[in-house]
């Protein structure tokens, strides 16, 4: 068995810089994710739609998240999503 020459290694990049709301950003790509979560920073008050989803956390917490359509654009295109925003 050969071991793996990390240092040789390609991995598809996780971190796409882009916009997020017209607002430069830097993007995780994380495609084991079930839900694209948005930081309230780069959502305005005008695109929140008075719903709430609940989301489950990494520590088993509950939380009631507030959900808004943002716009997302990279070199790979853009796309408006209904997402949770998190505090």
């Amino acid at each position: 068995m050969t071991p793996i020459n990390s240092e040789k290694t390609e991995f598809p990049p996780c971190n796409v810089k882009g916009r997020i709301a017209g607002k430069p950003a830097e993007m995780i790509v994380y495609s084991g994710c079930m839900r694209t979560l948005v930081h309230k920073r780069f959502v305005s008050d005008d695109s929140l739609t008075g719903e709430n989803m609940t989301v489950l956390t990494a520590a088993g917490e509950r939380l009631a998240v507030p959900l808004a359509w943002v716009e997302f654009e990279s070199e790979h295109g853009r796309h408006r999503s209904l997402v949770p925003v998190e505090a």
